[in-house]
């Protein structure tokens, strides 16, 4: 049994604009991607300082060169703790790490799953809660082909930003447009 507790989205103006688009099927997929990461990432938030963080460019390092899953994990949880960077996005960060290099694949599929992830996260904890007769995903079945629509959406701005981060400067400059591209995602 966990520990760990589902914290749920803010109750703030931004976050229920999030919540309308789980309500309600008139609400495209990409104005729901937009309102995430709007609500997510104002200024300031602890959301872009983690994504920019040292450590996350580090683990974008670790993703482009180690090819060994146990070395590329205890290689990051070191560096998050060296950092003090644990947080969501650190943990985000791990989990699409493990994936690319699972499937041995590039370091842009690395930066592709961390922010399908970290979204899959922000409709993960309050979505399901907006599963019934009357709402937008009628069925659990339902909820998780929206999860699939969203993942797919996040996957597809991605691949349309262009960059290839190889320093930490660099790394700031590649969130700052992917934050952009899904803020305004079409």
């Amino acid at each position: 049994m966990g520990t760990s507790v589902n914290q749920r989205s803010p109750d703030t103006l931004p976050w229920k604009a999030v919540a309308a688009g789980y309500t309600s099927a008139d609400v495209p997929i990409r104005r729901i991607l937009n309102q995430i990461w709007r609500a997510n990432t104002p200024p300031d938030s602890s959301v872009v300082q983690n994504l920019g963080s040292t450590a996350l460019f580090g683990i974008h390092q670790i993703a482009r060169n180690e090819s060994s899953g146990s070395v590329a994990q205890v290689t990051a949880r070191s560096l998050i703790i060296h950092e003090r960077a644990s947080s969501i996005v650190s943990e985000c960060a791990k989990r699409a790490l493990a994936v690319t290099i699972a499937n041995q694949s590039s370091v842009s599929s690395w930066r592709e799953r961390l922010f399908v992830e970290l979204t899959d996260y922000y409709v993960s904890r309050d979505a399901p809660g907006y599963v019934g007769r009357e709402l937008r995903n009628k069925t659990v079945a339902d909820l998780r082909a929206f999860k699939g629509e969203i993942r797919d959406h996040v996957s597809r701005v991605i691949r349309n930003v262009p960059g290839d981060p190889k320093n930490a400067s660099e790394w700031v400059s590649y969130v700052d447009r992917v934050i952009n591209a899904l803020r305004a995602a079409e």
